[in-house]
C-alpha cells in the first residue's frame, strides 16, 4: 500500500541493521531527520500472519484495526463454512479497499514501521490446497475450542524462533470436515482457554499472546 507522508510528519523508519528510530519528515520532501533511537523492536521477529474467517462488517473492522495494532504482519480474510458472505464485484471491492485503509490508519496510530497487507478474501480450501503443495518453514496453527487442542501459551515457546501463520474460525467455528482438512495438511489445533469467545475477541487474544511470547527476552 502507498503510504503518503506529509512534510513535518513524525514516522517511524528502520535501518540496513534492524534499528528502528523515530524521524522527521523534512519539508523539502526528500529528507528525514532522526532524532530518537527506539530501544524496543517496533516490528515482530517473525513474520505474524492472521487467517480470519469473516465476520459481521463492523467485527472486520475491529479484527483488522487490533490485529495492526498487535503486529499482525498480514490479514488474510477467509471463506469458511460458517463465515459471513462476502460482496461480489465492485462492492466487495470496496470492502477490501476500507479494510487497507484502516490498516494504514491503525499502523500511524501505533506507529508501525510498515502497513501491513490486508489481502483480498480466498477460500480455507485454496488455502489449505496451496499449501499441501508448498509447504513453508512456518509454524501453522488454528485456534479451536478444548478438548482439540493444547493452550497457545504451551504451544509457544519464548521467544518466538520462526514465523506463524495463525488461523482463526467463524461465529459458529470449524466444521468437522475443516478440522480434518487442517489436521491433514499438518496444522496444530490450540485452545485460547475454557471460555467459548467471539471470533475478534479470540483474534485479539491469539495476537496478544504471540506479541507478549515474541517480545520475551
Amino acid at each position: 500500500m502507498d503510504w503518503r507522508v506529509t512534510p513535518g510528519a513524525i514516522i517511524t523508519v528502520r535501518d540496513d541493521q534492524g534499528t528502528f528510530y523515530r524521524a522527521c519528515w523534512h519539508h523539502d520532501g526528500r529528507h528525514i531527520h532522526l532524532f530518537e533511537r527506539l530501544s524496543a523492536m517496533m516490528e515482530p521477529r517473525w513474520p505474524r500472519c492472521l487467517f480470519q474467517a469473516i465476520p459481521d462488517k463492523q467485527r472486520m473492522h475491529w479484527i483488522i484495526q487490533k490485529g495492526v495494532e498487535l503486529g499482525a504482519t498480514m490479514i488474510q480474510p477467509m471463506y469458511t463454512a460458517r463465515s459471513n458472505p462476502f460482496p461480489d464485484g465492485e462492492a466487495g471491492q470496496q470492502h477490501w479497499r476500507t479494510w487497507r485503509k484502516l490498516a494504514l490508519s491503525a499502523a500511524r496510530q501505533c506507529r508501525r514501521a510498515v502497513v501491513p497487507e490486508i489481502r483480498f478474501p480466498v477460500l480455507l480450501s485454496s488455502l489449505l490446497t496451496d499449501w499441501q503443495q508448498q509447504p513453508a518453514a512456518v509454524s501453522r496453527l488454528y485456534a479451536d475450542l478444548p478438548p482439540y487442542g493444547s493452550p497457545l501459551r504451551e504451544w509457544v515457546r519464548q521467544p518466538l524462533q520462526q514465523a506463524v501463520d495463525l488461523l482463526i474460525g467463524p461465529e459458529g467455528g470449524w466444521s468437522d470436515q475443516e478440522r480434518q482438512e487442517m489436521q491433514s495438511c499438518g496444522i496444530a489445533a490450540v485452545t485460547l482457554g475454557s471460555r467459548v469467545l467471539r471470533t475478534e475477541t479470540a483474534s485479539v487474544v491469539a495476537l496478544t499472546i504471540l506479541m507478549v511470547m515474541d517480545d520475551a527476552d
